[in-house]
C-alpha cells in the first residue's frame, strides 16, 4: 500500500493536494537532473580539454570536446553495464590509486617545501576569511568578486543537490553521523 495515497493520513509535506501534481513535478525534477547533468558534462569536458591543452599543448577544441565526451560516456556506460555497485567501486578504487600515486610523484618530485607552506598559509586564509567572504554581498563598495560567480554553477549545484543528498545518504546507511561527517568532510 502507498502510504502517500489518499486517506492515509500520510501524505507528502504540503498534503495530499500535490498529488495531483507529482507527474508535473517528476518531470519538472527530471528535466532539472537531464539539465544539471548537460552541465556538468560540458563544464567537465571544457575543464578536461583546457588541461590536455596546457599539458600536452593539444588545442581545445570541438574535436577534442567530442573525444573528451566519447571517453566519459564509454566510462559511464562500462560503469553501468558492469552493475552500479561494481563498477563504482571499480571507477573507485582506480581513482584512488591514480591519486595516491600522482601524491607520492608530486611530493617526491614537486616543489614539497613550497607546496606544504602554500598548503597551511591558504588554510589560514581560509578559516580567517571564511565568513567575510561567505556573506560578502558586494554592494557596499560595488566590488565585482561575488557577482562575478556565475548563475550557472548555481543552477548546477541545485539541479545536482538532491542527486548528491541521496547518494550520500544511500553510501552512509548504518554509519553514525559522527563517521560520515569524518569521512565525507575531514578525509
Amino acid at each position: 500500500r502507498n502510504p502517500y495515497s489518499r486517506g492515509s493520513g500520510g501524505g507528502p509535506l504540503v498534503g495530499d493536494g500535490a498529488l495531483r501534481y507529482s507527474r508535473g513535478i517528476d518531470g519538472f525534477c527530471l528535466f532539472a537532473l537531464v539539465a544539471g547533468m548537460a552541465a556538468s558534462l560540458g563544464t567537465g569536458t571544457m575543464t578536461l580539454a583546457g588541461g590536455l591543452e596546457n599539458v600536452t599543448g593539444w588545442k581545445s577544441s570541438p574535436l577534442l570536446w567530442g573525444i573528451v565526451i566519447a571517453v566519459v560516456v564509454a566510462t559511464f556506460v562500462v560503469s553501468s553495464i558492469s552493475g552500479v555497485i561494481k563498477g563504482i567501486r571499480i571507477l573507485s578504487d582506480i581513482n584512488a590509486r591514480v591519486y595516491f600515486l600522482l601524491l607520492v610523484v608530486v611530493m617526491v618530485l614537486g616543489p614539497t617545501a613550497f607546496m606544504l607552506n602554500f598548503s597551511t598559509e591558504a588554510f589560514g586564509a581560509y578559516l580567517s576569511d571564511f565568513f567575510r567572504l561567505s556573506l560578502m554581498t558586494g554592494e557596499i563598495f560595488q566590488e565585482s568578486w561575488p557577482k562575478s560567480w556565475p548563475v550557472f554553477y548555481w543552477c548546477n549545484w541545485l539541479a545536482w543537490t538532491p542527486i548528491a543528498a541521496a547518494f550520500l545518504a544511500r553510501i552512509s546507511r548504518g554509519y553514525t553521523i559522527s563517521q560520515v561527517i569524518r569521512c565525507n568532510f575531514v578525509i
